[in-house]
């Protein structure tokens, strides 16, 4: 969490100072800091968070939040996750909410369907995965994956009105902006354009 304030901090100064400059901080350390080629217009720095404490770090050091859903569903983004977001802001002084953003994954496929049908892709979902090294041991670490664990990580959606509910659901909280997780499968990407992009 430092490292990515700081590196925010960075970030900034880098798209900002006319002059190099010298930086020294807990991770990143040079005696020559300089961007030649500075952005036109300001670019917004999201913080990703999924638990309280990144949301509050978000906050205060970001213009805008994103994180996942189903894992926060509008519940849990309303009870906890937006509102040590805007404790954070509030703290260093920010009025507005900024951007907010979530990835929504979905299938119209069951748990159990998933699990028979793409346990490769469904690795990830186990806790320890990130930190295995070898994809393939990621990929076998599916077949452990639980329906539960499906559940807390894909929205199950019978048609497309339900998805749209689902997307719908999340504008009264103030967020901005909703990502249907399709992978690159093009004939998905089009489907969503024409049943869900369409509505709004």
């Amino acid at each position: 969490m430092g490292r990515l304030t700081e590196g925010i901090k960075l970030i900034r100064m880098l798209w900002n100072s006319r002059e190099p400059f010298r930086f020294e901080g807990k991770f990143f350390t040079s005696d020559f800091y300089y961007l030649y080629t500075k952005p036109r217009t300001k670019i917004p720095i999201y913080a990703s968070a999924i638990g309280k404490r990144a949301a509050h770090a978000a906050g205060m050091n970001a213009d805008g939040l994103i994180t996942i859903s189903p894992r926060n569903n509008v519940e849990k983004l309303k009870e906890e996750i937006l509102p040590a977001y805007r404790q954070g802001r509030a703290e260093v002084g920010k009025k507005s909410l900024g951007k907010v953003a979530t990835e929504l994954v979905f299938s119209f496929q069951t748990p159990s369907q998933i699990i028979r049908t793409a346990w490769r892709e469904i690795g990830i979902m186990n806790k320890n995965s990130w930190s295995i090294a070898d994809p393939v041991a990621v990929e076998e670490a599916g077949k452990n994956v639980t329906e539960d664990e499906i559940r807390e990580n894909i929205v199950s959606c019978r048609n497309w009105k339900d998805l749209v509910n689902a997307v719908e659901s999340y504008h009264p909280l103030g967020v901005s902006e909703v990502t249907l997780y399709t992978g690159c499968d093009k004939k998905q990407i089009r489907a969503v354009a024409d049943n869900v992009l369409s509505v709004f």
